[in-house]
């Protein structure tokens, strides 16, 4: 009974507020009654959660995406010979223009400008008269077999060396010390003009 008394009390106090808003031109909603009834904030805060106007007033995130890089240096027929730093993607070509272009006497026939990069390599640029006289790049590995260190296996991977030969050679080595030339290869047993002939490109003293 003092239960129902209660809640009609409660109801006859909403009615009453109800109708002083009425009466003062004010327009009762959701909103006020959840600032009566104990919300979250004021009658202002209320008004934008219920209402949907709250916005998000957060500044829209710029990201930027760094390209990865590559390190290289590039040296020889350059005007700014040095290390540079370029895209993953870059081409040897855009090494060399970073480097302010070729010079006048650059071979640019004899390398390939469109090879891609690799991180902390070096790239050398030759001049022409190194190309046409046959010079060996400073960065081009040499093949050919020293005779003064050579072992006999190594010796009879050359064409006409077979395993008594190549322990002529070294026996020879050793007898009169190391080779100054590849001519005196001819006075090893064995070792006739013809098979210097075949083998002089391919072995060398130094």
């Amino acid at each position: 009974m003092k239960r129902s008394k209660v809640i009609a009390g409660v109801l006859l106090l909403l009615i009453g507020v109800c109708g002083f808003l009425y009466g003062n031109g004010s327009t009762f909603s959701g909103r006020d009654f959840i600032s009566l009834s104990g919300g979250r904030g004021g009658v202002g805060d209320d008004t934008k959660a219920w209402s949907g106007e709250m916005t998000s007033t957060s500044q829209e995130a710029v990201v930027t995406t760094k390209e990865a890089t590559l390190t290289v240096y590039i040296c020889g027929q350059v005007y700014r010979p040095g290390v540079y730093d370029l895209p993953v993607s870059a081409r040897l070509w855009d090494a060399v223009e970073l480097a302010g272009g070729m010079t006048p006497q650059a071979a640019e026939s004899a390398i390939n400008l469109a090879e891609p990069l690799s991180d902390g390599e070096r790239y050398y640029i030759p001049m022409r008269a190194e190309t046409e006289e046959g010079v060996l790049f400073a960065d081009q590995k040499d093949t050919r077999i020293n005779i003064n260190t050579a072992s006999k296996e190594e010796l009879t991977s050359l064409p006409g060396i077979g395993a008594t030969r190549a322990e002529n050679i070294v026996a020879y080595r050793e007898a009169n010390g190391k080779f100054t030339s590849i001519e005196e290869l001819s006075k090893v047993s064995g070792i006739s003009e013809g098979i210097l002939s075949q083998i002089s490109d391919k072995i060398r003293v130094k």
